[in-house]
């Protein structure tokens, strides 16, 4: 099988690029192999398309619980481990096994978060990403990951949707 190709196509007004992708869903494109590239957040909402998919919700409950974990191990096993009497005081005392805990959950959820974003971001592995400079100027691209055989049938959807230009996109290291 060949390998994908990418073209895209610029606009400049927002609800051509709408109507370019219900276009290009009509031909058969998947979600997935469609990207719209844009100096400004535009929601899914506004493009009709089906809001991204995260895995932060399950990420940082699991990273809070690792953390707390953690926290329990420092403050009710390793005492046990190293047992210094003091005065007749517990060998576990509660005030300080509180804090532990609270701050190694906190660190969890912490590095979870700041690790997740990092991750959902793509910034962990760099990879080329395509590139147009006139999206920094206030174009909308449409980025279109299809088979080389239907590269005239997606070409021909973004130029009759009234794409200013339609290329293959160079790839560049960000």
């Amino acid at each position: 099988m060949a390998e994908p190709i990418a073209v895209m196509g610029l606009f400049q007004d927002i609800d051509r690029v709408v109507v370019a992708l219900d276009r290009l869903r009509a031909l058969g494109i998947a979600e997935g192999k469609m990207e719209v590239l844009s100096s400004l957040p535009y929601s899914p909402e506004i493009l009709g398309r089906p809001a991204p998919k995260t895995k932060l919700p399950l990420i940082i409950p699991l990273c809070a619980l690792a953390g707390f974990l953690l926290g329990a191990f420092l403050a009710f096993v390793t005492p046990y481990l190293y047992v210094i009497q003091v005065g007749g005081q517990p060998v576990i005392p509660e005030p300080p096994s509180a804090i532990v805990l609270y701050e190694c959950t906190m660190i969890g959820l912490i590095l979870g978060t700041f690790g997740g974003l990092l991750w959902q971001g793509g910034l962990l592995f760099r990879t080329p990403q395509h590139h147009e400079p006139s999206i920094t100027d206030g174009r909308i691209g449409v980025l279109v990951h299809c088979r080389p055989e239907q590269k005239d049938a997606v070409r021909a959807a973004l130029e009759a949707e009234g794409a200013e230009k339609v290329t293959a996109p160079e790839q560049v290291l960000l």
